[in-house]
């Protein structure tokens, strides 16, 4: 066979070939393309995946060392003296060594004294001596041989009611005497009584000590008893005394009492010799209260 006839048998038997290749769809193509871009985005995302983790293990120990620092600087806040203080949003870092002055506080006022509450009334027990003054009644005696201490005993006992904060009212009921001793007769004698209406007026110093001065008035009664005769009088009875009370309890009060009584009696016998059974007196009472 010459060369032109097999020329023509495969251009013959390619025709059939050709023919097919065009008729198939060029999206097979693109289909294709896009299979192949599929899988080079997979093996991106793998590779991307491992860098990550490759670069993750770096980080921790950034991490790490950044938490040490912290708890070092920390650590050298608490050694030099102070705990570490937070530093507020635009406010100064804490100078390391230097505490924070604390904010100081006002006290707080005392609430008011309550007010010492005021007895109902007040009952009194003195006990004290006078110094009467040297009477002509004394000197009568004298010269008859008699010998006297110028001194004269005395109990009271009175009531009082607070009136006011300051001011009291009440009453007295009192006894005193006094003695001549003689050293072949029988002692001469004079008693005295007295009935006295009080006023006082009492301020506190504190809640314990109390000042006040007393003013009574009244009727006194005396009888003076010589050898087998005995005379009496009623006179009049004068009293002014100052007191100092310590409280000792809701109920209870002491102090000493200074002060002078007028008590004496002009006229005791034919001659007109007067006696005096007051003057300048001590005194302790003790006053109990309700």
């Amino acid at each position: 066979m010459s060369w032109a006839a097999r020329l023509l048998v495969v251009v013959i038997g390619l025709t059939p070939a050709i023919g097919v290749a065009q008729d198939e769809d060029p999206s097979d193509g693109a289909a294709a393309g896009s299979g192949e871009s599929a899988t080079e985005s997979e093996s991106e995302a793998e590779t991307a995946a491992e860098s990550e983790a490759e670069s993750e293990p770096e980080s921790e120990p950034e991490s790490e060392s950044e938490s040490e620092s912290e708890s070092e600087s920390e650590a050298e806040a608490e050694s030099a003296g102070g705990t570490p203080a937070l530093v507020p949003p635009g406010g100064v870092p804490p100078i390391p060594g230097v505490r924070e002055p604390r904010p100081v506080q006002a006290p707080e006022p005392e609430p008011p004294p309550e007010p010492i509450p005021l007895p109902r009334y007040s009952l009194e027990l003195r006990l004290g001596v006078s110094f009467p003054g040297d009477f002509s009644f004394d000197q009568a005696l004298a010269a008859l041989r008699y010998d006297g201490v110028r001194a004269a005993p005395s109990v009271v006992v009175g009531v009082q009611v607070p009136v006011l904060d300051w001011l009291w009212l009440g009453g007295r009921l009192g006894a005193r005497g006094r003695g001549w001793a003689h050293p072949d007769r029988d002692p001469a004698t004079l008693a005295a009584g007295e009935l006295l209406a009080t006023a006082q007026a009492r301020v506190w110093l504190g809640r314990v000590v109390e000042l006040g001065v007393l003013v009574a008035g009244g009727l006194g009664w005396m009888q003076v008893a010589v050898r087998d005769a005995a005379t009496d009088q009623a006179v009049g009875r004068f009293s002014l005394e100052a007191i100092l009370a310590f409280k000792t309890g809701p109920h209870f009060a002491f102090g000493p009492r200074v002060g002078y009584d007028f008590f004496e009696w002009s006229g005791v016998n034919a001659y007109g010799h007067g006696v005096d059974v007051g003057g300048f007196s001590l005194g302790l009472a003790l006053e109990g209260r309700e």
